[in-house]
């Protein structure tokens, strides 16, 4: 079966550590791991680990509380 985001199969770096809002290649779009709460229908968590849609570098998600840092 071919993998449906191909980029991701093999990442090209890996940024994670540090909260961003945009990939270093400029893609603001990310993958993400997300359990849905059933009664909102948003996410209700997610891991913080996630991969440029563009390029396929990992990347650290941000939170609300990265602004309180």
């Amino acid at each position: 079966m071919k993998h449906p985001f191909p980029v991701l199969e093999h990442p090209t770096d890996d940024f994670r550590g540090r909260p961003t809002f945009e990939c270093a290649c400029g893609c603001a779009v990310f993958v993400m791991i997300t359990a849905f709460d059933q009664e909102t229908r948003l996410p209700g968590w997610y891991a913080l680990d996630g991969w440029c849609f563009e390029c396929g570098t990992l990347v650290t998600l941000p939170t609300p509380i990265d602004e309180e840092k």
